[in-house]
């Protein structure tokens, strides 16, 4: 059965006109059909939301329907929308799908779909686009997202059938631009991904813990590492698996995290092994919700430092009590002299030649020998000893012998110098 415009509008006239809402007796009795046709009248209207109807007793009472037409939500609604009638023509268009085709709603209403910007928009993803569409005006809703790659953008579409004010059928498209919440998903799941391998460090023990110091969450490295308390340590106090006196200074450091919203890093000896630790907070809104516990086990690397301490401090006394001279220049500047270059050289403090350049303590006659000779050692040249004259700082000279090797300060290249004063000896030859 055909639906007529002209009996649809006598129906919404009467009913406007009576506000208070009329029966399908009384509707029958004033339209001049059956019940049974203006029963299907009725159940249009109402699809189509331009009437509603409620129960009084066991009556049904049907009256104007007081919300906004769709088509002006549609229209100023933020989503994108258009609406298609069963032959695929484009009936209704709202300005924001406009704007994704980059055309105006002259352009498209009245066109089928199939010949309109919108396959275009849609490339690859067109044909199983128009397939959905199909479906929806045979009834199937359809919804799920969509990435429009021309465009940049992913949205989520809903394929909806609907009946419209005469009587057609169609469908209604509507799609939601979720770009920005995807890629803040895309990007939350890499983070935690990115977090969780942090806590999966097989070498790091890792402790996520509130700012009571209940553990939330560690990773399998600290959970072995403390499995001697218990096998599940979630929602335990991170102090209980720590000395007392550590556990005191712990909470101090954990507080000062708390109060100064700032990454705090320590170093501590538990069960004769040393730790490198960073307490760094999580902050939310704000305030510090979580604290991330991360240490690492750097007893190796102090044992290290400590030998190569001790092992420097062994060289620099054997240095400081050597009957030689030891002299260390960089970029030509002396950096250091033990006590028997200053005593050869005449100096009562090492601050009358440390910053001095070490050529203004070499005659003039051999400072073309000792520019050569440092070129060699920066090279890594074996240059043999060679005899010289040097100037005191009272100015006297005096003879010595020695040969320089390439080492490093600070990251860069110097010049250690061992010298023996041959003065006294040179004169006994000489006599």
């Amino acid at each position: 059965m055909v639906l007529k415009k002209k009996i649809a509008d006598q129906i919404k006239n009467l009913l406007q006109k009576n506000p208070q809402g009329l029966s399908i007796t009384e509707i029958v009795e004033s339209v001049k059909i059956n019940r049974n046709t203006a029963g299907r009248y009725l159940e249009n209207l109402l699809i189509s939301g331009q009437v509603e109807m409620r129960r009084f007793g066991m009556a049904k009472i049907y009256r104007i329907s007081q919300r906004v037409p769709l088509s002006a939500v549609l229209s100023i609604s933020t989503e994108l929308v258009v609406q298609l009638d069963s032959f695929l023509r484009i009936i209704f268009v709202n300005e924001s799908f406009c704007e994704l085709l980059g055309t105006d709603s002259k352009n498209l209403v009245g066109k089928n779909i199939e010949y309109t910007p919108v396959a275009l928009v849609f490339d690859e993803l067109f044909v199983g686009f128009i397939e959905r569409i199909r479906e929806g005006v045979a009834g199937i809703e359809w919804s799920g997202e969509i990435e429009l790659n021309s465009k940049g953008i992913i949205v989520f579409c809903r394929i909806a059938p609907t009946v419209f004010d005469d009587g057609r059928r169609g469908v209604s498209i509507i799609l939601e631009d979720i770009t920005r919440r995807k890629h803040g998903e895309r990007a939350l799941l890499e983070s935690e991904a990115t977090a969780r391998a942090l806590m999966n460090s097989p070498t790091d023990t890792v402790i996520l813990m509130d700012t009571r110091g209940v553990i939330l969450d560690l990773n399998e490295t600290a959970a072995f590492k403390f499995k001697k308390f218990e096998d599940n340590l979630i929602g335990k106090l991170a102090d209980a698996l720590l000395p007392q006196e550590i556990a005191q200074s712990r909470r101090k450091l954990t507080t000062q995290v708390i109060e100064k919203k700032q990454m705090v890093r320590y170093e501590d000896e538990r069960d004769g092994r040393w730790y490198d630790t960073v307490a760094y907070p999580i902050i939310v809104n704000g305030e510090v919700t979580r604290i991330a516990m991360i240490a690492r086990d750097i007893t190796d690397r102090k044992k290290a430092e400590d030998a190569l301490r001790e092992s420097e401090e062994r060289y620099r006394q054997l240095v400081e009590i050597s009957p030689d001279a030891v002299i260390i220049h960089q970029e030509g500047i002396i950096t250091y002299l033990n006590p028997a270059a200053m005593k050869m050289l005449g100096a009562e403090n090492a601050s009358e030649l440390l910053g001095k350049k070490i050529l203004d303590s070499i005659h003039p006659d051999y400072r073309d020998a000792v520019r050569k000779n440092i070129e060699k050692d920066l090279d890594e040249e074996t240059t043999p000893t060679i005899e010289l004259h040097m100037i005191r700082v009272d100015g006297a000279t005096v003879v010595v012998e020695g040969r320089g090797v390439k080492t490093t300060i600070n990251g860069k290249p110097a010049i250690q110098v061992a010298i023996r004063d041959i003065t006294e000896l040179k004169r006994v030859e000489d006599a």
